[in-house]
């Protein structure tokens, strides 16, 4: 259930950066945060560049707006919880 949670909020973000890319304005801008960079969640164990079982894949992403790697696993792959690690 939880690895469906996180494939979810990966959709979601994938969304948000298309809408972004499509967005006219600095006030709108200013008023969201995006979170780009999920290499930085933790266990970093959980994270590869590679497609393996009980991993979450890490892929590169850019858009008219914003760069950064989004996290990926495929339905049976059966990926851990992760968790972003505030400032």
């Amino acid at each position: 259930m939880r690895s469906i949670v996180a494939r979810v909020f990966t959709a979601f973000v994938m969304v948000l950066c298309i809408w972004l890319s499509q967005t006219q304005g600095a006030e709108q801008e200013r008023r969201t945060v995006i979170l780009t960079d999920m290499s930085r969640y933790q266990p970093a164990s959980a994270l590869t560049h590679l497609n393996k079982r009980q991993h979450w894949r890490l892929i590169p992403y850019t858009s008219d707006k914003l760069n950064g790697t989004m996290l990926g696993a495929g339905a049976l792959s059966e990926a851990p919880e992760v968790t972003l690690p505030w400032m």
